[in-house]
Parts: structure tokens; C-alpha cells; sequence
């Protein structure tokens, strides 16, 4: 066979490559690809193909970030102000650090002409109170017109606040969409539950993990065959020692007894790859790009950060035909997509994963988890949990998440 075979209808592993001269991209066969015999002086590799759906490809960075969060700032947008002259009042309850688990009453006074003379006012209250300077409150003017307030995520419940009265806000993040529906095989359609990766999946769910719905046990009957959770073995043949019991012969009755059964079962919690039901389901180049253009800065950080870090590193990841926008963080059905074939060690290697290394960049790793572009609850962000090989929420302001860049190239035929 020979060697670094250029092929116009990339597939799953193949090489994506740039040539240097004119930033065109082309694709190298997977099982022909020889990085040594590739000219460095004209060609790159810039990642690696992880699906196709008719002329659309999804290219997978070489690179990744690890401990990143989703989010480290809370955001909202103000209105419902008065810009009359005349002094008015504002009563918020935040969390505070002394106050971690109930709101505290906090008055702001202010007079104002304009949003700008608003805004001042409100980062004088802000400055003024060591329970927000603490939280690092501080509000902006957007380029449209709207007043921004964010903060740090400083303590545990500290992701929302209530307005009292003499002000309105929108819902927090609003630009951050919440995904919250996936269709199973099974037809049950809900979020966290779905098994991302199968091998992982298997693995993890063979064993007596607990009680636990993530974990797989049951401690009642179980009759619907469409479950959120994948359940495991032990649980399924009744023969539990963490949750003695027989649940699922209701169930055994549908996909079969033993681990031939279970593993029918196991295949009605694989999500259907080409849903469209929950938010940028299917697309997340969108949400993905303009949640990492939000920047902020404040009393206490006077160069533009990313409100969204993971979001912004992907970004701003770029390669030398492809420069910063073209790769951004990605849906959950494109985790899934990616995710979907990556075998364990002990397992066949998955094509994505060899050529991965074959080209020198990071493995996916099983011991992490991968963020999605979109929220799962008002503070945690829908991923990829890397223990139990299942979708799940993570929390945005953890720095244990990892950011997968990705990019979108539309095949062109000359």
C-alpha cells in the first residue's frame, strides 16, 4: 500500500493537513499515513478527522487544554433602572462568605442621568461593601446598550442572586444556553444519563458500584423499559450485594436475561446520534464562538479576561492553517460523535486515538472530563464524565475539566 494517500471524502482518523503555501487543507488516509515522508516545508498536519456528515467535517485539535473551567465569572444583564435624577433605590440578597448558605439583604442608593452615570453609582456601592468587593462585583456597558453585572464565583451557592425590588434581571449566563434533552435508542429523551462512550460504559457498569442512579443500582422495581441510566450488571441479575434486591425482571422480560440482555439494555441508553432535540444539539460552532468572544474586566482585573475559559481557549487555539476562530468548543452530540468509538487500553485502539499519537498530539483521556458548550443547570456545564462513560453536568467553576478544541472545514470539490 502506499504511503500518505490523499483521499477528497475524509473519514473517521484520517489526517487533516494544511499545505503551507496557500493554507488549502487536504486529508490523508488514516492507515497511510507517514508523518516522516510528509515535506515539512510544505505541509502541516492540523488535526484529525472525528466525523463527517455529508460535506460537513469535524477536525479534533491536536492539542487540548487540561484543568480549565467552563466558567470562573457569574453574569447578568440590568434593566428596569430609573435615569431621571431623581434618587432611587435598589435592594438585592446575595450569598455572602459569613452567610454562605442564606442571602443577605444589601441597599444600593443612586441617582442618575444616564447608563453611564448608573453604572458608576452601582460600582460605588460595589467598592463601598467588603462583601462585594470580596465577590468582585463590578458592572459594564455592553456595546448594545446594556448594563452587565458579573462577579467571582467565590463561594459554593453564590451563582445567583435575588432582585428585591427597584431593578430587573434576565436569567444568569443568558448567552449560555441550557441543553436538557437526549433521545436515547429507547425513545426516553432526557439530559444526563446518556452513555457517551461504550467501551468506558461497559467497563465501569459490569461492576457492583452502589445505589447510586450514576452508579447504576436500583433499590425498586423498575417496569418502564426506557431508563435514564444505564444500569449495572450486578443490579441487572439481581445478584447485588450494595443493593440486594431483584429490580429489573420487568425489564429482563423486554431485552432478555444474563449479559445478553444487559447489553440490549446497554444499547437503548446509546443516545441517537442524529437528535436534534435540546438546545445546539446538533451544531455548536454558534454558541461555542460567542460564548468565547465574552471578555470582562474589573476592579481587580484590568487586562480583558475570558468570561468562559474553556470556550475562549478554544478560541483562540490555532494552527498555521487555521488561525484563532476557526475552532470553538463543542456540542454535546459532537462529544458524542468524537467520543463514541474511543476504546479503552485493553480494547482495539480507536482510529481517532492512533492517529492522534501517530501525529504527535494528546491522546483523548479517559480520566478526564470533557466540556460541552452549553449549561446543564444554573452553575454546571453538560460533559462528558469520564468514570462512568456517561453525559453528565460538571460543575462550571471546576478546574478539573478539560477543553477540547474543534473545527468545522466544508468539503470543496475543484
Amino acid at each position: 500500500m502506499a504511503n500518505n494517500v490523499f483521499v477528497k471524502i475524509p473519514e473517521r482518523g484520517d489526517a487533516c493537513i494544511g499545505r503551507l503555501s496557500d493554507k488549502k487543507l487536504f486529508y490523508i488516509k488514516a492507515d497511510t499515513l507517514v508523518t516522516s515522508e510528509l515535506d515539512k516545508s510544505e505541509w502541516e498536519v492540523q488535526g484529525v478527522v472525528s466525523h463527517r456528515e455529508g460535506k460537513r467535517v469535524t477536525v479534533v485539535g491536536l492539542n487540548n487544554s487540561g484543568n480549565i473551567a467552563f466558567c470562573d465569572r457569574v453574569w447578568y444583564y440590568l434593566s428596569g433602572y430609573t435615569l431621571d435624577g431623581a434618587e432611587h433605590t435598589i435592594v438585592l440578597a446575595i450569598p455572602t462568605k459569613a452567610n454562605w448558605n442564606k442571602q443577605v439583604e444589601k441597599t444600593i442608593t443612586y441617582t442618575a442621568n444616564t447608563v453611564e452615570e448608573f453604572i458608576d453609582a452601582l460600582n460605588t456601592a460595589f467598592a463601598a461593601d467588603a462583601d462585594f468587593t470580596d465577590q468582585d462585583w463590578y458592572a459594564d456597558l455592553m456595546a448594545d446598550g446594556r448594563v452587565r453585572v458579573h462577579y467571582v464565583f467565590a463561594i459554593f451557592n453564590n451563582n445567583d442572586f435575588t432582585v428585591k425590588s427597584g431593578i430587573i434581571k434576565t436569567q444568569s449566563f443568558p448567552e449560555c444556553i441550557y441543553f436538557s434533552k437526549f433521545t436515547r435508542k429507547s425513545g426516553y429523551v432526557n439530559g444526563m444519563g446518556a452513555i457517551a462512550f461504550w467501551f468506558r460504559a461497559l467497563k465501569y457498569y459490569r461492576e457492583d458500584n452502589g445505589y447510586g442512579q450514576a452508579q447504576g443500582g436500583l433499590t425498586t422495581e423498575q417496569s418502564n423499559p426506557k431508563q435514564q441510566f444505564p444500569i449495572n450488571l450486578p443490579t441487572w441479575n439481581a445478584t447485588s450485594a450494595k443493593n440486594p434486591g431483584d429490580f429489573c425482571k420487568a425489564l429482563r422480560d423486554v431485552y432478555g436475561a444474563g449479559e445478553a440482555g444487559w447489553l440490549r439494555f446497554m444499547r437503548s441508553c446509546m443516545p441517537v446520534s442524529n437528535t436534534d432535540n435540546g438546545a445546539m444539539c446538533g451544531d455548536g460552532i454558534k454558541l461555542g464562538k460567542q460564548i468565547a468572544s465574552l471578555t470582562y474586566t474589573s476592579r481587580k482585573v484590568a487586562e480583558p479576561k475570558y468570561m468562559c475559559p474553556a470556550s475562549g481557549w478554544c478560541g483562540s487555539y490555532s494552527t498555521s492553517c487555521l488561525p484563532a476562530g476557526s475552532w470553538y468548543l463543542p456540542a454535546p452530540k459532537e462529544l458524542f460523535s468524537i467520543f463514541r468509538g474511543v476504546a479503552l487500553r485493553d480494547e482495539p485502539q480507536d482510529i481517532l486515538s492512533k492517529t492522534l499519537a501517530a501525529v504527535g498530539g494528546q491522546k483523548l483521556n479517559l480520566g478526564d472530563s470533557y466540556h460541552s458548550c452549553v449549561k446543564g443547570s444554573s452553575d454546571r456545564d453538560f460533559a462528558i464524565n469520564y468514570n462512568f462513560g456517561i453525559f453528565y453536568i460538571w460543575r462550571m467553576y471546576d478546574k478539573n475539566g478539560k477543553a477540547l478544541a474543534i473545527s468545522q472545514q466544508t468539503l470543496k470539490f475543484d
